[in-house]
């Protein structure tokens, strides 16, 4: 506990983000290994870590409550309206002929993975019903080219407005 009292405030957060860090890498690890990898007195290690844990908990019960009573359908549409511009973004640098192609291909990638995604949580939500025996890939396929061209269309009309 004597390393507790030598310590400001700010090496103490220091010490609290790398703890953090550690937890995240190895949830289960003990509270001497920490104390051997962080080179503090153990007991004080375990305080830390106890502190750390707390506040983690402490802001997934924030998170929780603030999440009890919304409507998924409209945390659905929020998140939908945020990849929407994100894709929006990603499609201006994969058609940019002054990009480097890696930076293009990166963009394209990147909008097929938020596409899956988006499907994913939807499908998750319930939004879709999977039927093993109806689902046929190709059409989600065609679906999802179909909608990004749709938003490269409106996409370029905006810039003839302007």
């Amino acid at each position: 506990m004597g390393d507790e009292m030598k310590i400001s405030k700010e090496r103490r957060e220091e010490l609290k983000q790398s703890i953090k860090i550690k937890l995240i890498q190895y949830p289960t690890i003990s509270c001497k290994n920490m104390s051997e990898s962080m080179k503090i007195d153990k007991d004080f290690a375990n305080k830390l870590m106890n502190e750390v844990r707390a506040e983690n908990t402490a802001r997934l019960r924030d998170e929780v409550s603030r999440m009890v009573g919304k409507n998924p359908a409209e945390e659905i549409l929020n998140i939908q309206s945020e990849l929407d511009q994100a894709v929006e973004l990603l499609w201006t640098i994969a058609e940019d002929q002054n990009t480097s192609n890696n930076s293009r291909i990166k963009a394209i990638n990147t909008i097929t993975s938020m596409r899956k995604s988006q499907f994913s949580m939807k499908l998750d939500a319930g939004i879709f019903v999977k039927k093993n025996s109806d689902f046929n890939m190709g059409d989600l396929v065609r679906m999802l080219k179909e909608d990004d061209r749709k938003q490269e269309i409106d996409q370029k009309k905006k810039i003839e407005i302007s």
